[in-house]
C-alpha cells in the first residue's frame, strides 16, 4: 500500500512539474507578440513606420531608379559622392562594374541587407501564416500580398547584384541566393538569374487571383495592378515585349492616368 502511496505522489508531483514547465514555455516575454492569428500577420504586414523594424515594406530603393530617365545629376551633385558611394555614379552612367569600393570598413551594403531583410521577413510570414485558419480569405489575401513583396525584394536584388537577363546564358549565369528558410540560416549559395527571374514570375502570378484590383488608402499593401506592373516591368528586363506589354495593359486597364508634377510640387528641385 505503501509503494502505491509513494507512486501516485510522484505521478501527481511530476504531472504538476510538467504542467508548470509547460506554462512557464508558453508565457511570451514581456514586450514580444507571436503572431497567430489573420489579424496579427495583417499588423506584421502593415508595420510601415520603421518603429518596429529596421526596413519597411512600404519602403523601395531608389537605385533601379538610377538606371532610368527619371534622375538627373548636375555636376555640383555628382562631385558631392565620395569613393564610398562611387556605385551610385557608376549605375547613373551603366557602367559594367557597379561595386568597385572593397575595404575592411565596408562590410555593411545597406541595399542588400535591407532586400534580403525584406526576403526573410516574407519567408518567416509564408511559412508561418497557414496556421491562421481563423479567416481564410484574408489568410489568402494576405499570402498574395506577402509574395508580391518578396517577389519584388528578388527584382530589386538580381538587378543591382547579377548580370543582366539573357535568354541564352540566364540559366548559367549566377544570380543571388534564393532563401525560402531563414530560420535554418541556409547557405548562400547564389541561383542562377533564370532561376531568381522564373521564381519572381511564378511568385506574382500566383499572388494575382487573391488579391483586391486596385489599391485602397493603404498605398503600401499590393493590389492587381501592382502585380500586374511588377510583372510588367520584369518581363521587360527579360526582353520578352509581348508579355510586357500583355501585363503593362492589364495594369492600364485597372489605373491608367499620369501625375502632373507641375501641380504637385512647385517648391525647388532637389536632385538625386
Amino acid at each position: 500500500m505503501k509503494t502505491i502511496k509513494y507512486i501516485v505522489a510522484i505521478f501527481f508531483f511530476s504531472s504538476v512539474l510538467i504542467s508548470c514547465e509547460k506554462e512557464f514555455l508558453e508565457v511570451l516575454p514581456r514586450g514580444q507578440v507571436i503572431a497567430k492569428t489573420t489579424a496579427d500577420f495583417r499588423k506584421l504586414l502593415d508595420y510601415v513606420d520603421n518603429s518596429r523594424y529596421s526596413y519597411s515594406l512600404s519602403l523601395t530603393m531608389s537605385f533601379v531608379d538610377l538606371l532610368t530617365d527619371n534622375v538627373y545629376f548636375d555636376s555640383t551633385k555628382w562631385n558631392t559622392y565620395s569613393t564610398t558611394t562611387e556605385h551610385i555614379k557608376n549605375l547613373y552612367v551603366f557602367k559594367n562594374t557597379i561595386w568597385t569600393y572593397e575595404a575592411p570598413t565596408f562590410t555593411n551594403e545597406v541595399n542588400w541587407n535591407n532586400q534580403y531583410y525584406i526576403v526573410s521577413l516574407c519567408s518567416s510570414i509564408l511559412s508561418e501564416i497557414v496556421k491562421a485558419t481563423d479567416n481564410l480569405t484574408l489568410q489568402k489575401q494576405l499570402i498574395a500580398e506577402t509574395k508580391v513583396h518578396r517577389a519584388y525584394a528578388y527584382l530589386l536584388l538580381v538587378n543591382l547584384y547579377a548580370p543582366h537577363y539573357s535568354e541564352a546564358n540566364a540559366a548559367n549565369t549566377k544570380g543571388v541566393p534564393i532563401i525560402n528558410s531563414p530560420a535554418s540560416l541556409p547557405p548562400l549559395v547564389r541561383s542562377s538569374v533564370k532561376d531568381v527571374y522564373s521564381l519572381i514570375v511564378s511568385e506574382l502570378e500566383s499572388a494575382i487571383p487573391d488579391l483586391p484590383d486596385d489599391v485602397n488608402q493603404f498605398k503600401h499593401r499590393p493590389a492587381k495592378v501592382s502585380a500586374y506592373a511588377i510583372l510588367a516591368r520584369t518581363y521587360l528586363y527579360m526582353g520578352n515585349y509581348a508579355k510586357a506589354y500583355e501585363y503593362a495593359n492589364k495594369a492600364l486597364l485597372i489605373r491608367s492616368y499620369l501625375y502632373d508634377y507641375n501641380t504637385i510640387y512647385t517648391g525647388t528641385v532637389d536632385f538625386y
